[in-house]
């Protein structure tokens, strides 16, 4: 801690120990007494009867609109404190001033050493465009936005080649499955060609039966000889037949069938 504050500190409590409550703030007083008197609160807090008025000096409460309590400071101690703040806004606005200095050198120079690295530079786009937008975000007062148009540009160039490449790499490789399926089959087709040739189907012909018929042999004829069934006086067609047969040569019966 510097020793300004430490200054201003025991001033500070210097001043409350010569100070006592002030008395332009008395018990009793309205709200409106109190901000004709001290101006305007800087806060309000009401919770039911309960009223608190803020002030750069201190505190008022309120209950059912009238003044309770004074927690307040004299003016003296109030500016004090008033200079101390600003004494701390004004170190921490110093602070911030050389903090953001130092931000924007090292921005420049960081920019200036990425711009000259071959090695970024043959990065794919879509990279460059992800490393220029966080160096927007860490460092904001160095202007990037024609890297990252750029970078944009090439990105959305280099997307729409790499879809073109999956498409016809998709197409290709349907061509090819295509033409693995038809060897394939190609491949089947001659197996059982070969299948085939190995054991071939012999088929007979079938004989044709002839279309003219086929005279039979003539009989030739015996003297008849009295069958002894006429004898026994049998007449009727087996009669007869057999009476044919003994007039007929055995080679003629066996070559008629009879």
């Amino acid at each position: 801690m510097s020793m300004t504050r430490w200054r201003m500190i025991l001033a500070t409590s210097l001043l409350i120990t010569a100070h006592a409550a002030p008395a332009d703030i008395a018990p009793g007083q309205s709200m409106q007494d109190v901000v004709a008197t001290l101006g305007p609160p800087t806060g309000l807090i009401r919770m039911g009867a309960h009223t608190w008025l803020s002030y750069d000096r201190g505190t008022v409460k309120l209950v059912e609109d009238r003044v309770t309590e004074a927690d307040l400071v004299s003016p003296a101690v109030a500016q004090a404190r008033r200079e101390e703040q600003a004494a701390l806004r004004a170190q921490a606005a110093a602070a911030e001033a050389e903090r953001r200095e130092t931000r924007i050198a090292t921005g420049w120079t960081t920019k200036f050493a990425r711009l000259g690295d071959p090695a970024f530079l043959a990065q794919p786009a879509s990279i460059r465009l992800a490393y220029w937008q966080r160096f927007a975000r860490t460092y904001p007062e160095i202007p990037v936005h024609e890297e990252v148009t750029a970078a944009a540009i090439e990105a959305r160039v280099e997307l729409e080649q790499q879809r073109i490449a999956n498409a016809q790499a998709d197409r290709i490789r349907d061509l090819e499955e295509r033409v693995a399926r038809a060897e394939a089959e190609r491949d089947r087709t001659r197996t059982l060609r070969v299948r085939y040739v190995s054991h071939p189907i012999v088929v007979f012909p079938t004989p044709v039966c002839p279309t003219t018929p086929v005279a039979p042999p003539l009989c030739v004829a015996t003297p008849v000889q009295p069958s002894p069934f006429a004898l026994t006086g049998m007449t009727g067609t087996s009669a007869r037949y057999r009476q044919h047969l003994v007039g007929v040569s055995s080679a003629a019966r066996l070559a008629h069938s009879y």
